[in-house]
């Protein structure tokens, strides 16, 4: 079973004419080629995908897409400027030549230079400004869907999906959620209010009424989900990656009216001593019926670590398996043998904290939640 079930969006492309709209004139610099008078100004973009020009692209099917103009009347230096207009996303080109290239414009798995990642479905404008010259080339197009990271290899590093936060919770991903009933107003949930790759991320707030520090969480329900897969080949973690070259990776956002909101991390080992090899772990995990019972949790490891979010705004977290400590609780995860064997993981929880200081009222939003082996994310 795949960690999440993604739905390919398909929307019709929007072609808008190109539009030449009056703006200032560019700052030249000394590495700026600018047009000059006699530039002739009858200049075309389009976006080309599998050779073809096109007018949505679609990076669950093609994971590259590019731009090219017709050729220029003079050496001059371009930028393309791509900027959603919902997510606010942006990615730029830039190069001084005859005409924007496909080498110099190439767009590859939709990477931003923002961190908001654009959305499935949404138009985004494209603009082609040259420098010295007072017109910039505009077209709108359609982001039709994100490109899918869930077993994708770039640059020696493999990244699994675990929870995009794209839809409410299901079975495939984080789908419990489990509040301090003491506390007051605790919510986690899918919101639409903050996001980064969808158009959702998980809302938790609340206020620590209790004041023992922790609100609530969002995990795998049977905690063994974390290795339901249909073969050992798409497991998440091979086995023999190495805990300092195994990352888990979660975007947060930080608000600084909210000081003492921490997000822990939380992975479950299964140390069950029937369970000898990832074959044996994979077919528990596959029946449906089995969970990581209470007994097997009090022999079994737990790993933990906390973020205290001490910034504002968003923020891709990674951290090294090699970074957890063991936990604490006897009867949750912290009566195994503290040695960490990653290939015995079979589940995770995402936690609300209120930390360093307990009793107070907390706020954050976390979003595409993924494991990485052999060194951090490659978004």
């Amino acid at each position: 079973m795949n960690f999440l079930n993604i739905r390919k969006i398909v929307a019709a492309g929007v072609l808008g004419a190109i539009v030449l709209t009056s703006c200032n004139t560019d700052p030249i610099g000394p590495e700026l080629k600018a047009a000059p008078s006699d530039f002739n100004k009858n200049v075309n973009l389009d976006m080309i995908i599998a050779g073809s020009i096109e007018t949505a692209v679609q990076f669950y099917v093609d994971e590259d897409a590019f731009f090219e103009s017709t050729t220029f009347s003079h050496d001059v230096t371009w930028t393309v400027k791509l900027r959603g207009l919902k997510s606010d996303a942006e990615m730029s080109f830039s190069s001084t030549g005859n005409k924007v290239n496909t080498t110099d414009a190439h767009w590859l798995r939709g990477k931003t230079s923002t961190i908001q990642f654009f959305e499935g479905g949404e138009s985004f404008v494209s603009e082609l400004h040259i420098a010295g010259l007072d017109t910039v080339y505009t077209d709108t197009l359609t982001y039709a869907s994100s490109f899918d990271w869930n077993r994708v290899v770039v640059e020696g590093v493999t990244h699994s999906v675990i929870e995009y936060f794209s839809m409410d919770q299901n079975a495939s991903g984080l789908s419990a959620t489990s509040p301090d009933n003491n506390d007051d107003d605790v919510q986690i949930k899918v919101s639409s209010s903050q996001r980064i790759i969808s158009g959702k991320s998980l809302m938790m707030k609340g206020f620590d009424a209790n004041s023992n520090g922790w609100l609530g969480d969002i995990n795998h329900e049977r905690l063994l989900e974390f290795v339901n897969v249909n073969s050992l080949a798409n497991l998440p973690v091979d086995s023999s990656v190495a805990i300092d070259k195994l990352y888990y990776n979660l975007y947060v956002f930080g608000d600084s009216d909210f000081p003492n909101t921490a997000v822990e991390i939380k992975v479950y080992e299964n140390e069950d001593p029937s369970i000898v090899n990832r074959a044996q772990l994979k077919a528990l995990s596959n029946n449906d019926s089995e969970t990581l019972t209470a007994a097997i949790q009090a022999i079994s490891d737990a790993w933990i670590y906390d973020i205290l979010i001490d910034w504002d705004g968003w923020k891709l977290v990674s951290v090294p398996y090699s970074g957890f400590r063991a936990a604490n609780s006897l009867t949750k995860g912290g009566g195994g043998n503290r040695v960490k064997e990653p290939w015995r993981m079979c589940g995770i929880a995402v936690s609300l904290l209120s930390f360093p200081t307990s009793g107070e009222e907390v706020s954050t939003y976390v979003d595409f939640l993924t494991v990485t082996q052999g060194g951090q994310p490659k978004y």
